[in-house]
């Protein structure tokens, strides 16, 4: 009978109003800290949706720069090479993105450690990308990591060409982090400070056409048969977090079918 009271008094006069507010007041709390568990969920959810998307969309932009300085390397030289566009040119075979997780523990050797192994189809000899050109190769697959010999290590050599005349020579390591120096050129050999070197394709090894280094410093003795030619590495070897590894290429530059070569300059 109360309650039926108080539902006619609230229905038909105005005296509860401010007992539903007091009552309002009280029982906002309780909304409130039964709410936190859904709105704990949304935000969580809601962060696990960017970090995922912010990843995808990381390794698509990492994909699309590591094509574009591929084609910016080929584009003065189109006409040239139209004929092989379809062909030689193109990188076959297998590509998976990786992530730096450690440095290798020897200070004479300049290695990475990825997060990708034979498990995703890593092999040996894989040819190490970032985006802004080669940063070395695949030295050791274990079943769920990699360790990557970079283009710098005093035991790595690299096939390259001038972009500029194509002259083709090899690029070693000096084991100095942003030094590499071009081996046996020349001292007539039309080579100048700021030349792009970029993979010649020779091999099979590598990809062709992706950038290795800058000319940064040519010293030239009449004495010497050779000119001494310094490059900086244009891939980001310090600071690239995540990789592009390229496998399974097939024979290019007009090469006959081969065994699959070690890899260059490891342990020579």
């Amino acid at each position: 009978m109360l309650s039926i009271a108080l539902m006619a008094a609230d229905h038909r006069t105005e005296l509860l109003v401010g007992v539903r507010g007091v009552l309002s007041l009280l029982t906002t709390p309780v909304f409130v800290v039964a709410d936190v568990p859904y709105a704990g969920f949304e935000i969580v959810s809601g962060w696990l949706f960017l970090h995922a998307e912010n990843a995808r969309l990381r390794r698509e932009n990492l994909g699309y720069a590591t094509e574009n300085q591929r084609l910016q390397a080929l584009e003065s030289e189109i006409d040239r090479l139209r004929a092989l566009l379809g062909s030689t040119q193109r990188i076959r075979g297998t590509v998976s993105f990786a992530e730096v997780i450690g440095l290798s523990p020897d200070p004479t050797r300049e290695m990475l450690v990825v997060d990708k192994g034979r498990s995703v189809g890593v092999e040996i000899g894989d040819a190490v990308l970032d985006a802004d050109g080669l940063v070395g190769q695949i030295v050791a697959a274990g079943p769920v990591s990699s360790r990557v010999l970079l283009v710098t290590d005093f035991s790595h050599a690299t096939p390259v060409q001038i972009l500029r005349n194509d002259l083709r020579a090899i690029l070693r390591g000096t084991g100095a982090p942003e030094q590499l120096s071009l081996q046996h050129v020349p001292n007539t050999a039309d080579v100048r400070v700021g030349d792009l070197l970029v993979t010649s394709g020779l091999g099979g090894r590598f990809p062709p056409g992706y950038p290795v280094a800058v000319v940064e410093e040519i010293l030239q003795d009449p004495a010497a048969p050779f000119a001494a030619i310094r490059a900086r590495p244009t891939a980001q070897l310090a600071r690239s977090r995540h990789l592009v590894l390229v496998g399974d290429r097939a024979p290019t530059d007009g090469l006959a079918e081969s065994p699959a070569p070690e890899p260059i300059g490891a342990g020579t």
